[in-house]
């Protein structure tokens, strides 16, 4: 087992040389950090994710500085590196709720697993370098009652002028993501995709606005199974 970044290295150079600091992690680290990390295999560590950082750095700074075509390619490559982010995320917990399945489907497809979505947005300020938000869900399927149990998570962060969502349904019903006119407007959906190029950003918002995504949506995830 190795120590896996929570933030990877690169980023976090990235966003110090832009501005950031992070005395949170321990004096001396402002401009040098390491940041949290989880257990990790060395074969994921080292390899796969090594290579899915360094393939998607060229893409995720070009999205900071640029309106631009995303195409499938590079949808799936983002999208892969959101959920791994996200995956990473909820194994930082006190208590992780996301079933092994997800971080094994990852390792394995390279690819969200069923079950994933993932939507993007522009992160237009004030600046929030990196601000996560975990939230359990409980999504009620089609004819049954609430569970008691989280069934769901919804991981919402900002990399400087980008915002990720990574939503994971435990339950594998089919759902119905169609979301409401103001917030659907201003999202890119990556994942699943649709296999079209898409502009990027359609939209963005402040950090009041998507602090309020973040803690509401997607309450409208809806099984239609």
């Amino acid at each position: 087992m190795t120590d896996e970044h929570v933030w990877p290295e690169w980023l976090q150079r990235e966003l110090v040389s832009l501005g950031a600091r992070f005395p949170q992690y321990g004096p001396g680290r402002e401009k040098s950090p390491l940041g949290p990390t989880v257990p990790a295999c060395a074969e994921c560590n080292n390899r796969w994710l090594s290579i899915l950082d360094n393939d998607v750095k060229p893409v995720i700074l070009d999205m900071w500085k640029h309106r631009r075509m995303l195409d499938p390619e590079e949808q799936e490559l983002v999208a892969t590196w959101a959920t791994g982010r996200a995956v990473v995320m909820d194994a930082l917990q006190p208590q992780p709720i996301l079933p092994r399945f997800f971080a094994h489907e990852l390792r394995v497809s390279r690819k969200p697993a069923e079950g994933t979505w993932v939507w993007a947005t522009g992160f237009v300020g004030p600046e929030k370098f990196l601000h996560t938000w975990h939230r359990p869900l409980r999504l009620q399927p089609r004819g049954e009652r609430i569970p008691d149990e989280p069934n769901g998570l919804c991981v919402t962060f900002t990399v400087f002028r980008v915002a990720f969502q990574v939503v994971f349904s435990f339950w594998r019903g089919i759902y119905d993501t169609t979301l409401n006119y103001d917030v659907g407007e201003q999202l890119t959906q990556l994942w699943p995709m649709d296999g079209a190029a898409h502009l990027w950003p359609v939209g963005g918002f402040d950090f009041e606005a998507i602090e309020d995504v973040a803690e509401r949506f997607p309450d409208d995830l809806t099984d239609v199974a």
